[in-house]
């Protein structure tokens, strides 16, 4: 870990400071940032499936959505998609999601 100031000028720690996030940009990595308030949370950050992941298990239920990045779900909804069909999204993504 880094050691800086943060914005009250109390020193902090960081894993990536600005110039590591701009020489970031010309690199294949990529980064999500989290913000857990606790350790549960956090483990949800780090166990979470991927975007490709939920999709796949979606797909096996008969439900369609796109992903759009690694963490980033894509729905997409058509004049003939109805409540009914918005809470069956709802409730296989909670199952999908609680494993």
């Amino acid at each position: 870990m880094k050691r800086i100031y943060d914005f009250s000028r109390t020193p902090s720690a960081r894993n990536y400071t600005a110039s590591d996030l701009q020489a970031l940009k010309s690199s294949d990595k990529k980064l999500s940032m989290s913000n857990p308030s606790n350790v549960t949370e956090l483990r949800a950050c780090l166990d979470a499936p991927t975007a490709a992941e939920i999709v796949d298990r979606l797909k096996e239920r008969d439900v369609l959505l796109g992903a759009c990045g690694e963490r980033r779900l894509r729905v997409v909804t058509c004049l003939n998609v109805d409540e009914e069909a918005g809470n069956r999204l709802v409730a296989e993504l909670t199952t999908v999601l609680s494993g």
